[in-house]
């Protein structure tokens, strides 16, 4: 188990939600959504003590939500220091903090849907 897989369970053990932006919320994460040109979906920075996300306003539904959780992990993880862009990478192809922050997205929202059929499920 990757440490960003750990990371995602433990939020979710700790937090109770699974929610990218609950998360961001919680951890006081500056978060925009602004129009970027197509290909960026969007980005993480740091600047001085401060995370920030920014994303393309353009995008929307599920896609919304893996660009949060993904860029939300590149925050967690510490990976936000200056500001870099990987355009259109397939989560199965990518290597380094672009492998952690998608493997941190896709613990998070495969969580997120576990938490949500299991409080449906119940009577």
């Amino acid at each position: 188990m990757t440490p960003a897989v750990v990371l995602a369970r433990s939020l979710v053990a700790v937090y109770d939600t699974a929610d990218p932006m609950m998360l961001i919320r919680r951890f006081g994460i500056i978060y925009l959504e602004v129009p970027l040109p197509a290909r960026i979906r969007g980005f993480s920075v740091a600047v001085l003590d401060y995370d920030a996300i920014c994303i393309n306003s353009a995008i929307t539904g599920l896609m919304r939500r893996y660009v949060q959780a993904h860029e939300l992990g590149h925050c967690l993880l510490g990976h936000s220091f200056g500001i870099r862009f990987h355009l259109d990478t397939v989560p199965s192809q990518a290597q380094g903090p672009e492998y952690d922050a998608a493997m941190f997205a896709e613990t998070l929202l495969d969580m997120d849907s576990d938490i949500r059929r299991d409080k449906h499920d119940k009577p």
